[in-house]
């Protein structure tokens, strides 16, 4: 998977140890982070939309038209870059006239707007691209002791016509990724407020006012750490706490952004030391939490006295068709289960080459031939986190829509063929929710 990164100004200039952290957990996905130097800032969706809405909309259409030229969508850690692209993108395609006017602007760039690129923020990656279960693979520290109070922030959840994912009024995204990844969520009275920063444009007392009422809410629940998918709330969490503390109020809860604490609970050592990098320190770390029991895998999944007669034989290395043209050797998968080097078989892309065509069955001496064969290979590689995107997305859309394809049915029409197909997918999902592991937010 390859994406546009942008973190947005706060985070690269004033945190970017929370960049560093979101680095190294998408390298653990094997998920390319660019990040085009065109760029300018979002721009900010308080001060200069306030200042000028036009040119807000402008500049923001700007970066999207880059992102667009590059075929890339774009994924973002911040709150306030989320809505402003968000923003601006339903704006120019529900207003033809001003759709019209900022390309003429973005025309003398050689740029234009179409509306076709994506914006995500980290939660829906997750969700949507990632899945629970190939994040829950991944965990290998037990969170179970850490609790956390989580703050959405305003720009991430609302104005639920334009974000369209969760609900505004009662949120649980980020609840269902910190359960994933083993912590306890606490509620505390006054989660939906915000965090009133962008007060501090006005009167910084106004602002500490709100912040102060926040943080004392999530002393007394217990929390030991905040979760923010937004540096500013992350910024006024910090800097309210280091005022409460010179007006000696006893309080010093750790804020964190969510990709360090899915850092911490993947195990990415260098997570330690970015920690230390806040100015609210955390008092716990990583030696600090013990490994979460792995998924043990192991030859017992398959029948190891019909795969040796299989090595023995060795008939459809030569009879597989892609053998002559390349070069693949599907006994090579069998030898790997039979040394119990299973991980290894999983991880590889050759699992994925077998056609199901079952040339193999028809000449195999003892009727298994090794479709079967690869596709528990298959079954187990996505189980722990592996396999192609390709694969993922279209049993996302098959489990969405109840189809592989696209419904195309223009031609049908003109056939006077029926249009009224297939449509028993609500049902399935009734099965799918009680027995399915698949979990990505459809």
């Amino acid at each position: 998977m390859e994406m546009i990164f942008y973190p947005g100004c706060l985070i690269t200039y004033r945190f970017p140890y929370i960049e560093k952290s979101m680095r190294l957990v998408a390298n653990r996905f094997n998920i390319k982070l660019r990040e085009p130097k065109e760029f300018t800032c979002c721009p900010d969706p308080q001060g200069l939309q306030s200042y000028n809405e036009e040119l807000w909309i402008l500049t923001a259409a700007r970066n999207l038209a880059i992102a667009e030229s590059l075929n890339l969508d774009i994924f973002t850690i911040c709150n306030g870059c989320y809505s402003t692209f968000r923003k601006v993108s339903t704006l120019l395609k529900e207003d033809s006239n001003l759709l019209n006017k900022i390309n003429l602007e973005l025309d003398k760039l050689d740029l234009n707007f179409k509306g076709k690129v994506k914006i995500k923020h980290l939660h829906e990656l997750i969700l949507r691209d990632i899945g629970l279960k190939r994040l829950e693979q991944q965990v290998t520290l037990d969170l179970s002791d850490l609790k956390i109070a989580t703050h959405y922030g305003c720009h991430l959840i609302r104005p639920s016509n334009i974000v369209e994912f969760d609900d505004h009024r009662r949120p649980r995204s980020i609840e269902k990724i910190l359960t994933t990844l083993g912590a306890k969520n606490v509620d505390y009275e006054g989660k939906d407020m915000c965090c009133g920063g962008s007060l501090n444009f006005i009167d910084e007392m106004d602002s500490f006012k709100s912040i102060t009422k926040k943080i004392s809410n999530i002393k007394n629940a217990g929390a030991d750490c905040i979760a923010v998918l937004c540096p500013y709330c992350f910024l006024q969490f910090e800097i309210g706490q280091l005022k409460l503390q010179k007006n000696n109020f006893e309080v010093s809860i750790p804020v964190l952004h969510l990709s360090e604490i899915i850092a911490m609970a993947l195990g990415i050592d260098e997570i330690d030391n970015l920690l230390k990098q806040h100015k609210i320190k955390a008092d716990f770390k990583l030696s600090d939490f013990t490994p979460k029991q792995e998924i043990q895998i192991n030859s017992e999944n398959f029948r190891l006295d019909l795969l040796k007669n299989c090595a023995k034989c060795r008939a459809c290395s030569q009879d597989c068709s892609l053998v002559s043209i390349l070069e693949f050797d599907p006994l090579k998968y069998v030898d790997l289960i039979i040394d119990g080097k299973i991980e290894e078989a999983i991880k590889s892309d050759g699992i994925w080459y077998c056609l199901n065509c079952y040339s193999c069955l028809e000449k195999c001496p003892q009727r298994m031939g090794l479709a079967h064969f690869f596709t528990k290979l298959r079954n187990l590689a996505i189980k722990l986190g592996y396999g192609p995107q390709s694969i993922t997305s279209e049993s996302k859309k098959f489990l969405k829509e109840g189809i592989a394809t696209g419904k195309i049915l223009s031609q049908r029409k003109k056939l006077d063929l029926s249009i009224d197909l297939m449509d028993g997918i609500d049902d399935l999902k009734k099965l799918i929710h009680k027995k399915s592991d698949t979990d990505v937010e459809t």
